[in-house]
């Protein structure tokens, strides 16, 4: 299935476009989709301008290039650029929790505890099994001063990696 959905976004700018502009927007989507380090975060913003400029691709392709750009901002603390995109992405398809698992961890980032649970909590409404939004609900719980020790245990027993994903992170 995932191999599946990975090549679904090829499959679309072939039938959408001409071989030479399929052939960029691909490119464009691959490094929009690269692995995000601060070394890559500006080709990451760049490459996924480039998709949502062009305005024409499927809400399946321009939402995770919203997500993947709101990302690349959020590391350089760019935080108002981060939260335009989120939004941008949660309006063309309100129900993928992915643009609010990502404001989620950007307003922990801000110490906006209880507009971070907020946003987790409705992720999970849409995907009860997400473990990120798990693991930032319980984690916006805690900085709240309340019990959040629920979802962590169950988070980290869908992914025992993400208290390092989120000590990353700084949070």
């Amino acid at each position: 299935m995932n191999g599946l959905r990975k090549l679904l976004p090829a499959l679309m700018l072939a039938a959408l476009c001409p071989p030479a502009r399929a052939d960029y927007i691909g490119d464009q989507v691959a490094l929009c989709e690269a692995p995000l380090t601060p070394e890559n975060r500006q080709g990451v913003i760049a490459a996924c301008s480039a998709v949502v400029l062009f305005g024409e691709l499927p809400g399946d392709i321009q939402l995770p290039a919203f997500v993947h750009r709101g990302n690349a901002y959020a590391l350089g603390a760019d935080f108002p650029h981060a939260l335009v995109d989120y939004a941008i992405a949660m309006d063309i398809d309100a129900r993928n929790p992915d643009p609010l698992v990502a404001r989620g961890i950007t307003l922990l980032k801000q110490k906006k505890f209880q507009d971070a649970w907020n946003d987790f909590d409705a992720a999970i409404a849409l995907a009860p099994r997400d473990a990120v939004a798990l693991y930032g609900r319980g984690l916006a719980a805690q900085k709240l001063g309340k019990d959040g020790s629920a979802d962590l245990a169950a988070a980290t027993a869908l992914d025992p990696g993400l208290a390092r994903f989120y000590d990353d992170y700084g949070l």
